[in-house]
């Protein structure tokens, strides 16, 4: 879902609910190339990492100090969309 600059990425997980130590729910940021080599090692100097990338682009998944989870990454929505169509079945569009 998107409202702006801003999209929502909905993902159906193994498990449910918000209390479960898998829920995958994080606030994601778009880091420009230039600046994203030396913010992931800053970030795995200091930070705890909660996930590994598979998703299209390069990302870091990491807890800020207060264990919420946040991840800094590069490409758009539109790179994510096509690269999740191409490797995900049961993509829906609804637009």
């Amino acid at each position: 879902m998107s409202a702006g600059d801003t999209w929502l990425c909905l993902e159906l997980g193994e498990a449910a609910g918000p209390a479960s130590t898998s829920n995958d729910t994080h606030i994601a940021f778009d880091v420009a190339a230039e600046d994203f080599g030396a913010l992931r090692v800053r970030i795995v100097e200091v930070a705890d990492l909660w996930k590994a990338n598979t998703s299209e682009g390069e990302s870091v998944y990491f807890l800020d100090p207060d264990g919420h989870k946040l991840e800094v990454h590069l490409g758009s929505l539109e790179t994510r969309l096509a690269s999740a169509f191409d490797n995900y079945d049961g993509m829906l569009l609804i637009d």
